[in-house]
């Protein structure tokens, strides 16, 4: 028998929402996950899987060495890093794109122009070239700074020319040889950028520029993830980071949102035997 109530109402009932998932991340607008589970320890990573099931396999750009499959996803082959390009557009049609990264800086520290660019460009000057300076003109990057005592993430703007400043959340939490999850939100129609860290506050900042710039039409290139060393100096540590996992999706989020989506990922790599701080 079947009994129908057409005019019910369960929203108070307290019984939450599904939550659809895709090798352990929420599916919806995810276009691309990428692992870094597959191959023998001491390979070297060629090339990336898309885990959401998208066909965006990264593929290490030419010239680069190609990182170095350890248990818990990639190590850095030298201290020039690595750089895997994707075929996503970094100014999406809908003008929305979010990247959530899980690593560690194995960064010195004190170490003045040290600085490691894990989401930016394939195709910004002079990134044919692995021991070059790469300033990642022209785009917005997630970054992470190891010139202090004490590291942190933070997005970057060489010249201050999309968003209006260098650089956006110039504190914590992740510091050095500690394993933790942080991201960039780009939303073109808001004219926002935002930098999210797993357990804290989100920083954002809003600008003209980031509006034009990220205008759903001009062609600004794909993006890249790695890390990859930004600055003229290079970092004395043969190895600059270990990479676990990367997702993008082409969507903007709440505060809660971006905490739970950093969740999951971190609870994925968990699975790996990273411990988290």
């Amino acid at each position: 028998m079947l009994i129908k109530l057409p005019n019910a109402d369960f929203s108070a009932a307290g019984l939450g929402t599904v939550t659809r998932l895709v090798s352990g991340m929420p599916v919806a607008d995810l276009v691309g996950l990428w692992l870094f589970e597959d191959g023998d320890p001491d390979d070297e990573i060629t090339s990336v899987a898309d885990a959401s099931g998208n066909g965006n396999t990264a593929t290490l750009k030419a010239g680069w060495s190609a990182g170095i499959k350890r248990s818990y996803g990639v190590e850095t082959p030298n201290n020039d890093g690595m750089v895997y390009e994707t075929s996503l557009p970094i100014n999406p049609a809908g003008r929305e794109m979010t990247v959530f990264v899980a690593g560690m800086n194995t960064l010195p520290g004190n170490s003045a122009g040290d600085y490691n660019n894990w989401i930016g460009l394939s195709n910004s000057t002079d990134m044919e070239t692995p021991g070059a300076t790469h300033p990642n003109d022209h785009a917005v990057v997630l970054n992470y700074d190891g010139s202090d005592a004490v590291g942190h993430w933070q997005l970057f703007d060489n010249g201050s020319t999309i968003m209006g400043q260098t650089t956006v959340g110039a504190t914590g939490p992740d510091t050095y040889n500690e394993a933790g999850v942080a991201g960039i939100e780009i939303d073109g129609a808001a004219g926002t950028v935002k930098l999210y860290q797993l357990g804290h506050a989100t920083a954002t900042r809003t600008d003209a520029g980031i509006s034009s710039h990220y205008d759903g039409a001009t062609d600004r290139g794909t993006m890249s993830f790695g890390p990859w060393s930004h600055g003229v100096s290079r970092s004395p540590n043969p190895s600059i980071a270990q990479t676990y996992a990367i997702a993008a999706y082409l969507r903007s989020f709440t505060e809660a949102e971006a905490q739970a989506h950093m969740t999951y990922l971190r609870d994925r790599v968990a699975l790996r035997g990273v411990t988290f701080g």
